[in-house]
C-alpha cells in the first residue's frame, strides 16, 4: 500500500539525511585543523577566537545568519547573531562558507587549500601530541 502523503517513501532517508550531512560538513570545515591542547592539569584550554575559522564574505554572512562568525559564538555563547565580531587572531578561511563546503567535498584539493592555513603552533603540537 502507498503512502498517501508521498509518492514513494524511499525517498525519505535520502532526503532526512541532508540536513545531517550538512551540519556535520559545516562542523568540518569550521574546526579544520585547530585544536584545543590540554593543559598540565589535564583540562583542555578554554576556548579561545582562534580555536574556529572565521569568514568575512558578505554572502555569506547574510545567508548564513552570521555563522561566519563561529570563532566569536564559541567565545562569547550568549552573544547573540546579529552582534557577532570577527577577532583578528582567529585563522579566516580562504573562501566564503558556501565555497567552502563545496572544496571540502574534494579532499585533495581541499587539504591543498587548508593545510598550509593551520596556525604554526598547532602544526608543530600535533607532531608530539
Amino acid at each position: 500500500m502507498r503512502c498517501s502523503a508521498c509518492r514513494d517513501c524511499s525517498s525519505l532517508p535520502r532526503l532526512a539525511s541532508l540536513p545531517s550531512c550538512s551540519l556535520e560538513c559545516i562542523n568540518y570545515i569550521e574546526h579544520y585543523g585547530l585544536r584545543r591542547f590540554k593543559t598540565d592539569s589535564g583540562r583542555y584550554e578554554i576556548v579561545r577566537p582562534f580555536h574556529s575559522w572565521n569568514s568575512n564574505f558578505n554572502i555569506g554572512r547574510i545567508t548564513l545568519y552570521e555563522l561566519t562568525r563561529h570563532s566569536d559564538h564559541h567565545f562569547k555563547s550568549a552573544k547573540k547573531y546579529q552582534v557577532l565580531d570577527s577577532h583578528e587572531e582567529s585563522p579566516t578561511l580562504p573562501l566564503g562558507y558556501p565555497a567552502s563546503i563545496l572544496l571540502s567535498f574534494f579532499p585533495p584539493l581541499w587539504f591543498w587549500v587548508m593545510n598550509p592555513r593551520i596556525p604554526h603552533e598547532m602544526k608543530a603540537r600535533l607532531a608530539h601530541d
